[in-house]
């Protein structure tokens, strides 16, 4: 159950669109087939959603984000709050407009949940339902253990990790790791030293580097650069 070396590979594509399609089919298998994850590192969160289309237009045309209890009640890190329209009884503080939401989500799917922000991992937050009944969500999470917030975070990472670097960006950063300066590796790539400085610019900026040290750092260690002595026998 939940084995996290396939999901490593389910996580592979490099569009992350795709990886979460993957993702969520993935752990509809295990039972959890309505996920909502709350992308919140820009100004306006961002939602992605296993549940069908319909549900999410729905949300989105109701304005439902203003007024979703869950930004409310669930963003704590570490605290896991039960969700879900099974829950609807225990939930009279919330307005009018919050039951029918969660009272909708119900009707679309979403039968019973729980939050889950991991610690040291900002900018994310999960609601995960199922349309299984509050007590077999619980043997199922319990089933799950630890397993699950790391699939969890391996999900957060896929879908927080920078664009993937170009070609000719990887090439300038190499000769960069051989120590060769600007005009240097501008003759080399038979490009002009402005065309080169484009590059790392580039680079710097999918790498969320400040300088070409720290860009060519990154790269070493995310895999996509090679160590000195690998590049001039091309």
């Amino acid at each position: 159950m939940l084995d996290l070396v396939h999901l490593m590979e389910v996580l592979t594509p490099d569009d992350a669109g795709t990886a979460w399609t993957r993702f969520s089919n993935y752990a509809a298998n295990f039972g959890l087939d309505c996920l909502i994850l709350y992308d919140l590192r820009g100004d306006k969160p961002e939602i992605l959603t296993s549940m069908r289309e319909d549900w999410t237009a729905h949300y989105r045309a109701q304005g439902y984000a203003d007024i979703d209890p869950f930004f409310e009640h669930c963003l704590t890190p570490g605290l896991s709050v039960a969700t879900g329209a099974a829950h609807l009884s225990r939930l009279r503080h919330l307005g009018a407009a919050q039951r029918r939401l969660i009272h909708e989500a119900g009707e679309a799917g979403f039968r019973s949940g729980f939050s889950l922000v991991l610690p040291g991992q900002p900018g994310f937050a999960w609601n995960l339902g199922s349309g299984l009944p509050p007590v077999a969500l619980a043997r199922l999470r319990r089933a799950l253990g630890e397993r699950l917030p790391l699939a969890l975070r391996l999900m957060q990472m896929r879908l927080a990790a920078p664009p993937p670097l170009s070609a000719r960006e990887v090439e300038v950063l190499e000769w960069l790791a051989e120590g060769l300066r600007t005009k240097e590796i501008a003759h080399r790539m038979s490009v002009t030293s402005v065309t080169v400085e484009l590059h790392l610019r580039s680079a710097r900026a999918k790498l969320g580097a400040r300088t070409r040290d720290q860009a060519l750092l990154q790269a070493v260690l995310r895999g996509a650069v090679r160590l000195p002595g690998r590049v001039s026998g091309r």
